[in-house]
């Protein structure tokens, strides 16, 4: 399972924007997908900054498909929505501590 999960840099609700089923997910699908919940916060107001994901596959070559994507400097590429700067960070570890410390304590609503 894919969750699209979206955080405030300066404090605020923390949610999943989106539940994608990943199996048989492809890089193409992957970009898609996150293209459409970047075009959904910007009409929402919000700005995206950072993507963080696992080192899966399928994410290893996702990075590839943003504009002005540049091999030595992989960390960094233009939104293909706004165009401004955005940062692309790997970190599975830090994924696994965050959706145990926000989605399995968080308080039931």
């Amino acid at each position: 399972m894919l969750a699209i999960y979206v955080t405030y840099m300066y404090g605020g609700p923390k949610f999943v924007l989106r539940l994608i089923p990943s199996n048989g997910l492809t890089t193409l699908h992957l970009y898609n997908y996150t293209v459409d919940a970047i075009q959904e916060i910007c009409e929402k107001g919000g700005t995206v900054y950072l993507i963080i994901t696992d080192n899966y596959r399928v994410t290893q070559h996702f990075v590839e498909l943003f504009p002005e994507y540049n091999p030595e400097c992989c960390w960094k590429v233009k939104c293909p929505v706004t165009r401004n700067k955005l940062y692309l960070l790997c970190n599975p570890v830090h994924l696994m501590k965050s959706v145990h410390n926000n989605w399995f304590t968080e308080k039931s609503r």
